[in-house]
């Protein structure tokens, strides 16, 4: 079976990027490519490691958002719980407007 190989050109079309994009991630050894005299071709093979890597590194970085969120409300309530305190009183207000509520309908 051969495999395909594509122009820089086609490449940045297909992923919706700048043509300079795709040669910095060339140059950063990000994206593998083949040189064929002055030309460079990218390899299907190539373009879907590349696709499956970034999707790797996009789920990476929403895990460590996430943990960096967790965390920050850990140091909020453990450092200022007065923003607990402003929880609670919320809760406690929509818990007394449900009650107003119930008692209106009775």
């Amino acid at each position: 079976m051969s495999q395909r190989f594509y122009k820089v050109s086609h490449v940045a079309e297909v992923l919706n990027v700048n043509y300079s994009t795709v040669w910095h991630w060339i140059d950063s050894g990000k994206l593998s490519a083949l040189k064929i005299g002055r030309n460079y071709r990218i390899s299907e093979e190539a373009i879907l490691d590349f696709i499956r890597e970034s999707i790797k590194y996009q789920d990476k970085k929403e895990e460590q958002n996430q943990l960096k969120e967790g965390l920050m409300k850990s140091i909020l309530k453990t450092y200022y719980p007065e923003t607990l305190a402003k929880e609670r009183v919320e809760k406690f207000k929509k818990d007394l407007e449900q009650l107003e509520n119930r008692h209106k309908e009775d």
